[in-house]
């Protein structure tokens, strides 16, 4: 796993030749543990303003206070929060594209395909970008009605910008899984396992 590790991060702009399956998914691996701890790393500081909110109504605020509390809070974290989300998949297009592409030419595909999942990366980052007033005003209106059920009421566009943030995930596994061509083809000889 290590060598695979250490291959992947020497070949980050290495969009030629072939990668094997298990290199491919230790690499992987290996990226959606740095996506976990970045992850919570970020949430730390949202988590922690909601927690002071709700602590900050006392013990005898009523659940409908506590949440528009909690809401207030949050809402001035969205966007640092976003655009941390948009960092963390610049971040993985980075890591993952150059073994994406070396993987799908394994498989016989041009690395061409590469661009569907960058292409949902991209819409989805922008779709959450510009979704920021939005987000912020459902929880400015959930303050005001003093009510989490206007959260419920979240801009339409949150249904789509989560389609396409996992479609990448999906692509990545749908072509990861491919058998490789077990013959040379224009992309050089048969890696080795």
């Amino acid at each position: 796993m290590l060598e695979a590790i250490k291959y992947n991060l020497s070949h980050l702009s290495d969009f030629g030749g072939r990668q094997a399956r298990p290199p491919f998914w230790y690499w992987v691996l290996a990226v959606a543990v740095l996506n976990i701890v970045a992850t919570i790393v970020i949430s730390i500081p949202m988590a922690m303003t909601a927690v002071d909110a709700a602590i900050q109504t006392g013990p005898g605020g009523d659940q409908a206070t506590i949440e528009a509390a909690v809401a207030q809070g949050m809402s001035g974290q969205v966007g640092m929060l976003v655009w941390s989300s948009v960092a963390i998949s610049a971040l993985n297009a980075i890591l993952l594209g150059a073994a994406f592409v070396r993987r799908l030419h394994d498989t016989g595909l041009s690395g061409w395909f590469v661009l569907l999942p960058l292409g949902c990366l991209l819409a989805s980052a922008v779709i959450a970008v510009t979704s920021i007033p939005e987000t912020v005003a459902a929880m400015t209106q959930a303050v005001t009605a003093s009510s989490a059920d206007a959260l419920e009421q979240t801009p339409q566009s949150s249904a789509l910008q989560s389609l396409l943030g996992w479609m990448p995930l999906v692509l990545l596994i749908g072509f990861g899984v491919r058998k490789s061509q077990p013959e040379t083809n224009r992309w050089g000889e048969p890696p080795a396992a």
